[in-house]
């Protein structure tokens, strides 16, 4: 509870002042006396705000953040923080990066955070894919679309089913494309959702290109009728 209010406090701290402001009251922040899972919060909010402008910094906020291991509190604070940095190594092809989301997972499977869990599946699927490991990246994605199916987690089991679709596109596997692509929109619709246009091109391009022309000319016009009605110039 600690953590969840001081995270309130940085928002408004961000949302009031500029970015030099707000990382002066980071700081400021870090030098009173709060608990460990509250400095966790800060480091990370901290390396957040100098991620786009000090490298070094950022990397320094976040081991800084993940030097803390010592209470229950701390947990989901460092999940968040490791998958942070995981991300930001994924991005620089650092291939030690998943053992970060791995250690994540564990936190977020002995918290019984479901959601979480589902999305650090969903992570790992997509990291294997971002470093060129496509075969571990489909493993991945299926865990995690199994792991939502059975908690009734729509928006994650929608997400991983979108990812999945591509993955089967980039491989020229047109059919299962289309079936995980339509799947996932129709997901999203289901729970009322409002479908993109380019959600819908999409599925008619997998379409096209598995010999369905049929479907993809349906498809098609759904997602011009949806660009219409939003006055979306791209399609």
């Amino acid at each position: 509870m600690k953590a969840f209010l001081v995270g309130i406090q940085l928002l408004c701290v961000q949302t009031l002042f500029g970015q030099a402001s707000a990382i002066d009251s980071l700081k400021n922040y870090l030098k009173t006396e709060i608990s460990d899972s509250a400095t966790i919060v800060v480091y990370t909010e901290l390396s957040n705000q100098y991620k786009s402008v000090n490298l070094d910094s950022f990397k320094w906020c976040l081991e800084k953040a993940l030097a803390i291991k010592s209470c229950k509190e701390c947990m989901a604070p460092r999940a968040e923080a490791l998958l942070a940095y995981s991300m930001f190594k994924t991005s620089r092809k650092d291939s030690n990066a998943i053992e970060l989301t791995f250690e994540a997972l564990d936190i977020y499977k002995q918290l019984n955070n479901v959601d979480q869990v589902a999305n650090m599946l969903y992570e790992i699927g997509n990291q294997h894919i971002h470093l060129g490991n496509s075969t571990d990246g489909k493993i991945w994605l299926r865990k995690s679309i199994v792991y939502a199916t059975k908690h009734n987690l729509n928006e994650r089991k929608a997400s991983a089913l979108a990812n999945m679709g591509y993955l089967f596109a980039r491989s020229g596997i047109y059919d299962s494309a289309a079936v995980c692509l339509r799947t996932a929109l129709e997901i999203d619709e289901n729970d009322g959702k409002k479908s993109s246009q380019m959600a819908l091109l999409n599925i008619g391009v997998v379409y096209f290109h598995s010999g369905n022309t049929e479907m993809a000319i349906t498809y098609y016009k759904r997602a011009l009728e949806r660009a219409i009605e939003e006055n979306d110039e791209r399609i």
